[in-house]
This record gives C-alpha cells, sequence and structure tokens, in this order.
C-alpha cells in the first residue's frame, strides 16, 4: 500500500515535468517522506526501502522525460517536427522572392522600352517653351525673311538646282527653315540628357522607399505613374507606361521582405536607367528629333 503511494507520487509529478530540474528531487523527497508519516512507517529498514524505491522510479522516470525532451529540442528534432511549417514558410518567401524579381525586372522592361522616347518628347516640350515666343512662328513677315535669307546663303553656296527646287515648292522651302530655325532652339542634349536621367532616378529612389505591407507590387507602380506624370518631369508617356492593373497578379510580393522588396525594384530600375548610353550623334539626333533640310 504505501509502495503504491509512493509510486502515485512519483508519476503524478512526473505528469507535470518536462525536463530535467534539481528541484524535482527535493520535491519528491518531501513527498515520499509526507507518505511514509501518513503511513506510520518508522522502522529505518521499512523507510530505506521506500526511498531507495522512490529514487529507481524517479532515476528512471527523469531519464525517460529527459531523453523525450532532447529528442523533441535538438535540432535534427526541430527540423523533423517543424519540416511541414518549415516548408511552407520556405516556399512562401520563396516564391515572393521570385515574383519580387519578376516584377522588378518587368518594371525595368517597361522603363527601358520608355526612356528614349520619354526624353524625346521631354526635349520636344523644352524646344517648344524656347520657340513659342518667337516672331517667325506666328508672324509670316519674319518667316518670310528667313526664308528669302536662307535662298540668299544657297545662292551663295552656288546651290542653284536646290534654289529652283524651293522656288518650285514653297511649301517644302517653308518646312525646312521652319525645322532649321526649331534646330536652333534646341538645348544641349548633353546637359539635357543628365539632367533627364537625374529627375528620373530621384523619382525612381523617392517610390521605391516607401514602405507598405500590402499590394506593394500595385502601389509602387501607382506611385511610380504619380512621379513620372505630376512630379519634375510631368512625361505622359512613362506615366501610360505605367498605367497597370496588377490586382492579383504580384500578391506573393507581399510576403517578402520590405526591404528586399525596395531594394530590388530599386537595383533593377536604377540598372536600366544607368545602361542607357549617352547620345554621342548630335547631328544625327537632331534630324531624328527635328527633320532638318532634305
Amino acid at each position: 500500500m504505501c509502495a503504491d503511494s509512493v509510486r502515485d507520487t512519483i508519476n503524478r509529478i512526473a505528469a507535470v515535468t518536462l525536463c530535467y530540474d534539481n528541484s524535482i528531487v527535493s520535491h519528491i523527497i518531501r513527498e515520499i517522506h509526507s507518505k511514509l508519516r501518513a503511513h506510520q512507517l518508522t522502522y529505518h529498514s521499512d523507510v530505506q526501502n521506500m526511498f531507495q524505491y522512490g529514487m529507481v522510479l524517479t532515476v528512471n522516470f527523469m531519464e525517460k522525460i529527459q531523453d523525450q525532451w532532447e529528442k523533441e529540442n535538438s535540432v535534427p528534432a526541430k527540423l523533423e517536427s517543424n519540416k511541414e511549417n518549415l516548408r511552407k514558410n520556405f516556399m512562401m518567401v520563396s516564391n515572393g522572392v521570385a515574383k519580387t524579381k519578376l516584377f522588378a525586372s518587368n518594371m525595368a522592361d517597361i522603363l527601358e522600352e520608355k526612356i528614349i522616347p520619354a526624353f524625346e518628347n521631354d526635349m520636344v516640350q523644352r524646344t517648344f517653351r524656347r520657340i513659342r515666343n518667337e516672331r517667325w512662328l506666328y508672324d509670316a513677315r519674319f518667316m518670310q525673311k528667313h526664308m528669302d535669307l536662307h535662298l540668299i546663303d544657297l545662292l551663295e553656296r552656288e546651290k542653284l538646282n536646290q534654289v529652283f527646287d524651293y522656288i518650285a515648292n514653297p511649301q517644302r522651302l517653308y518646312a525646312d527653315v521652319l525645322h532649321l530655325l526649331i534646330a536652333q532652339k534646341v538645348p544641349n542634349i548633353d546637359n539635357e540628357w543628365e539632367s533627364f536621367k537625374n529627375h528620373l532616378r530621384n523619382a525612381i529612389k523617392k517610390v521605391a522607399a516607401v514602405e507598405v505591407d500590402k499590394e506593394r507590387a500595385q502601389n509602387l507602380v501607382d506611385q511610380l505613374r504619380k512621379e513620372f506624370v505630376y512630379s519634375y518631369l510631368q512625361s505622359e508617356i512613362l506615366g501610360s507606361a505605367f498605367r497597370i492593373d496588377f490586382s492579383g497578379e504580384y500578391e506573393d510580393c507581399d510576403n517578402e521582405e520590405k526591404k528586399e522588396f525596395q531594394e530590388a525594384c530599386w537595383t533593377k530600375l536604377i540598372e536600366v536607367l544607368e545602361k542607357q548610353e549617352a547620345i554621342t550623334n548630335h547631328r544625327e539626333y537632331f534630324e531624328e528629333l527635328i527633320p532638318c533640310k532634305r
């Protein structure tokens, strides 16, 4: 009967014990001593036997508890028990990274396609602002003087055939002289290109710095569009290019770390911007931007 009480006491303590602790032994000794007094066990040999029995049970259950704890908390055990959760988390993060890279690459492709057209349009707009107050643009008398001067210049250079062609086709003369006048007002290409790149770089940097928790891809596209249209650039070409609805397409980007998402987008967009070569053949570019005389 006393031995059963000792065993039940130890089992009760073992049921709430998760790992080895020195205080547990002291607790068991006190509990066994209490049970022996309850059973009025006074002979030294009997007391010693019960404590010996209790010690054996305690060692056995503590070894089992410790083995179980080590099994559940070792690195291999943690990996095994959490394998499925780890797999799901890994797949979520991996898919997020893949989606982020795909999204950033797509954004870079769109930007690469539109950078030069946007710059050319910017040059045209700047040129227009320079010529809009020129009298030859809206006063036919001043335009006629420039046409006459152009014919005189051709005669001085003994290009008679071209003069005769212009006389036969005054509309062509008007168009070519107009283009020449406009070309003289085109801003310095090198300076404007560097300025355009700097403003574009600042716009991308500003947008990439915005942190959001949900719909990161759509938010970035929307912010790029607003920045391109309403900031210093005021580029409808870039703004229209980023008027995209990505609803439900890049939701996995939200699984990525904010900083990593921002860094990936920033890096790809700036990479495209920086690899754009400067315009070196200015004359050819003038002819493409504003057709000169044929």
